[in-house]
């Protein structure tokens, strides 16, 4: 039978700071500053803000089920994890 893989506290951490890199990144890429947004109280602000989180979200899950695909298909991959 496969292991769980649960996030640690870090492990948590490391993928907030992810997107909310991937969250700057899309709106750099479309020419906009987050803190500038968030300082914004306009609709086009918040449709920008919401369009960035919904893409790192999405980017996030891809990876995240990726890697879960990649544990179980190599389960050597992960077995330091039940040290």
């Amino acid at each position: 039978m496969g292991h769980i893989c649960q996030e640690s506290p870090a492990q948590e951490n490391a993928a907030a700071q992810f997107e909310r890199q991937l969250v700057h990144a899309y709106l750099a890429g479309a020419g906009h500053d987050a803190q500038a947004l968030v300082a914004r109280n306009d609709d086009e602000a918040r449709r920008l803000l919401a369009d960035a989180s919904q893409y790192a979200h999405e980017q996030s899950s891809e990876i995240h089920v990726r890697r879960r695909h990649l544990w179980a298909a190599h389960p050597e991959l992960t077995s330091h994890l039940y040290e």
